[in-house]
């Protein structure tokens, strides 16, 4: 299994090497960084699941800042950043930017590494255009704690699939099941994703003719033959859905 990797950013490095031991024994892979450029070297030439950020950094740029920097860069911006401060009083200000949560020095140790290792855990990808079941999914796990990538297009598709670990995928086979096919076999090559759970299902205008073409029952039999792997032959149902979703899916 693809560890996860954490990039620690804190100009407080004795704290930061605290962390990145207790972070490490847990398995995950972690860097340190005390300031803002040695922190954006390393995403630049790293993958980073997930960034834990104190407001007060070394050498020039502070917290805030190099925040604002991540979030402006598009294939940086769905990083979680978990924030670390003594000024409580930013805490609003961070998470209106985006912040996944903000921690006020000093924390439980415990407490804090569960979130992360929730934040890092609980996700969801859907890839669809059917707003309508697109909506009723996002309304059903936005009210658990599992966070939503929401997609329309393949290619994003696939550089979610390669750069984040899933706990559930739920694909539309769309109007070209090949397509949905390839994108199978790309979830399936991944490690980080290589057992992941999928629900698929098919489009309206795939089922107007009242019946499964020759595709989709290829799509469906593909499917029943990989592990974790459902098809909803039927089109899309909120109940269907919902009692697969909690076959895999822990909810409080």
């Amino acid at each position: 299994m693809t560890q996860e990797r954490i990039l620690i950013v804190d100009g407080d490095i004795t704290l930061s090497e605290r962390l990145k031991t207790r972070l490490e024994a847990l398995d995950y892979l972690v860097d340190c960084a005390s300031n803002a450029n040695e922190a954006l070297e390393i995403v630049d030439t790293k993958w980073v699941d997930l960034i834990i950020l104190a407001v007060v950094l070394q050498d020039g740029m502070d917290g805030l800042q190099f925040f604002k920097q991540v979030r402006a860069k598009k294939e940086f911006s769905k990083i979680p950043i978990v924030i670390q401060s003594k000024k409580p009083a930013m805490k609003s200000t961070l998470e209106n930017l985006g912040a996944a949560t903000f921690f006020a020095k000093p924390y439980s140790m415990d407490v804090f590494l569960g979130e992360i290792k929730d934040i890092l855990t609980n996700k969801v990808l859907v890839l669809g255009d059917e707003e309508k079941a697109v909506d009723s999914i996002k309304k059903f796990l936005s009210e658990s704690d599992y966070r939503i990538d929401i997609l329309n297009n393949p290619y994003k598709f696939y550089v979610n699939i390669s750069a984040y670990r899933y706990s559930l995928i739920v694909l539309q086979s769309k109007i070209r099941t090949t397509t949905a096919d390839m994108l199978i076999s790309l979830v399936r090559e991944k490690p980080k994703n290589k057992d992941v759970p999928m629900i698929i299902y098919a489009s309206a205008k795939q089922l107007e003719q009242r019946k499964l073409s020759p595709e989709i029952l290829s799509l469906k039999q593909r499917c029943e033959k990989l592990k974790n792997c459902e098809f909803m032959d039927k089109g899309y149902s909120y109940k269907n859905f919902v009692d697969i979703a909690k076959k895999y899916l822990e909810f409080s």
